[in-house]
């Protein structure tokens, strides 16, 4: 790159989303197994070790839906036909530095009985700052009791930061968690109040 170039702006963009594209089409050809592995810090870290680390324990998540999960772990060599996906890319400002992001998002439907029950996970295949991986799952379930049928709208967000180590990870810890939640909880009264509206619930 020639910085000194009077459009090196212009530069940088196009060589940023030739590098974003190039890391999708690897990513579509070879899995998790093709995603980045990160040398900028005092280790090395690969992807898809730490997207294994915060999938696996969502299992519950899966429970009537193993082939979902399989898909996740196994993509693209999993690809049952009533799941369909897309990826985008995104700049938000998070922090002190911009974070450019790439995200593959996988919508499975199932239908039941007493409905269609829908899954939705958001997997983080790149970020140029902060997140070493993420994982978003939301669900619009339907449910039985004794008393009536129910819906059950259900979010997760599991994330792994580079900024959470280092001897004062703990500390940050616990002034980050706080916000997450009252943030989470926010978004949820959002939707609640937006589906009650439309479907008059």
């Amino acid at each position: 790159m020639h910085w000194s170039a009077p459009d090196y702006r212009d530069r940088v963009t196009a060589l940023t989303r030739e590098m974003l594209l190039q890391s999708v089409d690897d990513y579509l050809r070879g899995g998790n197994v093709a995603l980045d592995e990160y040398n900028d810090k005092g280790y090395k870290l690969r992807v898809a070790d730490e997207f294994r680390s915060i999938l696996e324990p969502a299992a519950y998540m899966y429970g009537y839906a193993a082939e979902f999960q399989k898909y996740l772990q196994e993509f693209p060599n999993s690809r049952p036909p009533y799941i369909e996906s897309f990826f985008y890319w995104s700049k938000e400002k998070f922090g002190l530095k911009p974070v450019i992001s790439v995200t593959h998002v996988a919508i499975y439907r199932r239908s039941q009985a007493d409905g269609e029950d829908v899954l939705i996970a958001s997997k983080g295949i790149y970020a140029n700052h902060y997140f070493e991986s993420s994982l978003g799952l939301t669900g619009f379930i339907h449910g039985k009791s004794s008393q009536s049928n129910r819906t059950y709208l259900i979010y997760i967000n599991r994330s792994k930061t580079d900024a959470l180590r280092g001897i004062f990870a703990g500390f940050k810890r616990s002034l980050i968690n706080g916000s997450l939640r009252d943030g989470v909880k926010k978004n949820m009264e959002l939707v609640k109040e937006r589906l009650e509206a439309d479907y008059g619930w």
